[in-house]
């Protein structure tokens, strides 16, 4: 069984990797990484880093990512909708 937000972990991962080490970018992507694998929804993502005792910086950067990571898939989602029409 996969999880419900692999793609979502992957994207997250693959912007860990591509982070320069020790960067804000880097820290928020491998946070995102964990909250998007452990969770089955993106709102229960979001919940689980708000719960989360990490710095206002990397939290406020992590929610972001989430929030950026989501929306390009919602937008992917429905262009693939819109070509097999």
């Amino acid at each position: 069984m996969t999880a419900p937000l692999a793609h979502l972990t992957a994207a997250a991962q693959a912007r860990h990797t591509a982070s320069p080490a020790g960067t804000l970018a880097r820290r928020a992507a491998g946070c995102a990484v964990v909250v998007l694998s452990q969770a089955r929804t993106i709102k229960g993502a979001l919940k689980m880093l708000a719960a989360s005792s990490l710095p206002d910086d990397i939290r406020n950067a992590t929610a972001d990512l989430v929030h950026e990571l989501s929306a390009h898939q919602a937008e992917s989602h429905t262009n693939q909708k819109e070509t097999s029409r």
